[in-house]
């Protein structure tokens, strides 16, 4: 039984292993133990997506996620070029309703309310909302008594 692939040596060369599949009717696996065989190396696939100079504007004011999906191109992708090519991008935008970076951890306001919470809830679970360890919150506390 003769192989499919025999004598079309200078069109493997020539073409992916993708094309070779379609031009002859076979499997990925047929193409590529025939290759194998003969130590032949068919092209590297084309890569499908092509980083453009719309893109890369539109990339310097939104974020990697924003562009993805407005060129229809995979998140990681996206990430390669950027890294690979230094492209400028946003890291994230502030939105208007964001809340103010300001910590209100050290204002007297934050400490004022800790006691007056301390008289309902247990000082573990105000020590999860403000971001404080048991023993801040019940420093704190005790801060007032003294």
């Amino acid at each position: 039984m003769k192989n499919k692939l025999e004598g079309h040596e200078e069109f493997i060369v020539s073409h992916t292993r993708r094309e070779v599949m379609r031009e002859f009717g076979v499997n990925y696996n047929y193409v590529n133990n025939f290759c194998h065989r003969k130590n032949i190396h068919p092209l590297a696939e084309r890569p499908h997506c092509i980083m453009t100079d719309e893109m890369k504007a539109f990339l310097k004011d939104h974020t990697m996620k924003e562009t993805a999906s407005k060129f229809g191109v995979s998140y990681c992708w996206l990430a390669m070029q950027i890294r690979d090519h230094d492209l400028p991008h946003a890291r994230h935008l502030a939105s208007p309703e964001k809340l103010s970076t300001h910590s209100c951890k050290r204002t007297g306001e934050a400490h004022e309310m800790i006691r007056v919470l301390s008289e309902t809830f247990t000082y573990a679970a105000i020590a999860r909302v403000f971001g404080y360890s048991k023993e801040r919150v019940r420093q704190i506390c005790m801060e007032v008594s003294e």
